[in-house]
């Protein structure tokens, strides 16, 4: 082993990661781990295994992300490894658990990484006190939460760090709301939006959603109303569509407008529909709090209806009707909700890589979320069979993608992801289904479809076949380049692997 192939490894690897090339920078991850235990070195292991724990993290594989994390922080127990390393393993350990809902453990692990803390101002004291802010929010301790949050806000500045300086101000934001103190509620939360602005939507969305809260409870209902349009504009406008909680939160917040404007069963479908999606997260001081919207507007008088929000139903049936045909996936074969989160980012990423605008890249991540919804159709022993289907079951299987055409079509998906649909499962050889579509006849979005749904299958486990290697996977793209998939999309596809 040398230390140049160590670190050409480790920096691969790293921009894989930052890419969202998951599987990737899992491969160059487990190399850099295999180079490093040959060393006789423990210490020298840690920092891969930290890596790969983020890798498993990403992909919600908390459980595989745990056992690296146990093996590190074993070996730097043993070894006596630099607190900064032991740091690391502690911090990734804190995020783990408070997703997991081991908020005692993750606690106990705040309570070491404290007497770590070996640069009180350094970057992983802004990684610690996020993390603190992160777990105190679950633990539903909205005074250390506040304090934990402007630490990590100060620090953040400090370094120059706008993403968690951001992130900070809406914990802030949450945490002076559930205070009481509304008015430092709403600079920390305008505060965050302006510093969001042009990041993730889906934090936009929710800080949109507390906000309207926050003017709720002062009776301001015109001000949350226009609140939740900005985050439902969010929403529909990013590929965020996809997260529950902030689904869940924003469902909350019009259950409590449509209730006041009067439109009752609209308000109970909607808060119904939060606590739903809050009891399936276990989030459930958010289920209880749904849930007592819900008895306090069936135990109140009925208001007189004032408005009719057409536009927000349509938008809220959507969101909430792509979550739910998720659900109803999951229920038919759990594997196909992981898939569809995967083939979706990357599809998008392909999108990028071939200059799709961002409406079409909306378009595309939802019908690449969406492409095998109508498998709850299909009998679930088949989609779950080991080995080779009959061509009679290849047959039954197929028709996913037309049944998912049809099912979606009332929805409002727009006719290019209708299509995108539909043409999954066409073969750039004319040989596919439904229509026997060639070439460039076949939408350029279920083409870039055709091409990272078959990545995903190959570099996954599935009904007890192992996932291959990223170089593996790309070998076979290559050989069905020109027959399966369009050969200049594998190409474009593979380049972006390349660092």
């Amino acid at each position: 082993m040398t230390t140049s192939e160590s670190v050409e490894r480790r920096n691969r690897g790293a921009a894989l990661f930052s890419r969202g090339l998951l599987v990737a920078a899992h491969d160059e991850f487990v190399q850099w781990l295999s180079l490093v235990e040959g060393s006789g070195d423990p210490v020298q292991v840690i920092p891969p295994l930290n890596a790969l724990a983020s890798v498993a993290g990403r992909r919600k594989d908390l459980e595989a992300s745990y056992r690296y994390l146990e093996r590190a922080l074993t070996l730097s127990q043993q070894a006596s490894a630099p607190d900064t390393e032991r740091m690391r393993v502690y911090l990734n350990l804190i995020n783990g658990l408070t997703q997991m809902g081991r908020l005692d453990e993750a606690l106990q692990w705040a309570g070491r990484a404290a007497g770590l803390m070996v640069e009180p101002d350094g970057p992983l004291s802004v990684v610690y006190w996020m993390n603190l802010s992160n777990l105190y929010w679950r633990r539903q301790e909205w005074v250390p939460m506040l304090n934990a949050s402007r630490e990590a806000h100060r620090r953040s500045q400090a370094a120059g760090n706008h993403a968690n300086s951001a992130r900070a101000m809406t914990n802030l934001g949450i945490a002076s709301l559930e205070l009481g103190l509304f008015t430092e509620a709403e600079e920390q939360f305008q505060k965050a939006l302006t510093a969001n602005e042009a990041t993730d939507p889906a934090v936009v969305a929710y800080v949109h959603s507390e906000l309207g809260r926050l003017y709720f409870l002062r009776g301001e209902h015109n001000d949350a109303l226009a609140a939740g349009r900005k985050a439902l504009d969010a929403l529909v406008t990013g590929v965020s569509v996809f997260d529950k909680e902030v689904v869940a939160a924003v469902s909350r917040l019009f259950g409590s407008i449509f209730g006041t404007y009067g439109q009752r069963n609209l308000a109970l479908k909607y808060l119904n529909r939060a606590a739903a999606y809050y009891s399936q997260l276990g989030l459930r001081a958010e289920w209880q709090r749904a849930t007592d919207s819900i008895g306090q507007l069936l135990s109140g008088p009925r208001q007189p209806a004032r408005q009719q929000l057409v536009d927000e139903v349509q938008r809220l049936d959507f969101l909430t009707a792509v979550l739910d045909m998720t659900d109803d996936l999951e229920s038919v074969d759990p594997y196909l909700r992981g898939h569809s989160e995967r083939v979706a980012n990357l599809a998008v990423t392909l999108g990028e890589a071939c200059e799709l605008s961002q409406e079409s890249l909306l378009t595309l991540g939802l019908a690449a979320w969406l492409h095998d919804v109508g498998k709850v159709a299909v009998d679930a022993e088949l989609l779950q069979k080991n080995g080779a289907l009959t061509e009679a079951e290849q047959a039954r299987v197929a028709l996913h993608a037309t049944i998912g055409e049809e099912m979606l079509r009332p929805y409002g998906l727009s006719p290019f992801g209708l299509k995108a649909l539909r043409h999954h499962h066409e073969r750039f050889d004319g040989t596919g289904t439904p229509e026997g579509l060639s070439g460039e006849e076949i939408p350029l979005m279920a083409r870039i479809i055709a091409v990272v749904n078959l990545y995903d299958h190959l570099t996954s486990e599935r009904n007890g076949r192992p996932a291959q290697l990223h170089v593996t996977a790309a070998k076979r793209l290559r050989e069905m380049a020109g027959q399966q998939l369009d050969p200049v999309l594998v190409d474009r596809f593979l380049e972006m692997h390349e660092v």
